[in-house]
């Protein structure tokens, strides 16, 4: 758990969370839901998405089905991939806050 302050209150951030902070980061803020799968075996696997909708708001994160795509870069998504029942999205200005945050010595 590393601490980091948002708009004046702290907020503690799992690795988990922060490892999906990184992983829209480095998907340029649109990946499929497989991408946050974590295990070496099918039975063993879970998904490392945070579960409680104000942890998701917190790093800005939602979830969006294919049908209730609305924004150009969700739709776009669902279009260069087609088989996608779920798309994961990040808010771009809240993920690059928290990276810098993260990566900061003073955290």
């Amino acid at each position: 758990m590393k601490q980091i302050i948002l708009n004046g209150k702290k907020h503690k951030i799992s690795a988990a969370s922060e490892r999906v902070v990184r992983i829209l980061l480095l998907r340029k803020y649109a990946a499929k839901k497989s991408d946050f799968v974590e295990g070496r075996y099918v039975n063993y696997q879970t998904s490392i998405i945070p579960k409680s909708p104000e942890t998701l708001a917190l790093i800005g994160v939602r979830i969006v089905p294919k049908q209730f795509a609305k924004t150009t870069i969700e739709k776009r998504f669902f279009r260069d991939n087609p088989r996608c029942a779920d798309g994961v999205f990040g808010n771009k200005r809240r993920i690059d806050t928290i990276v810098d945050k993260l990566n900061s010595p003073m955290s």
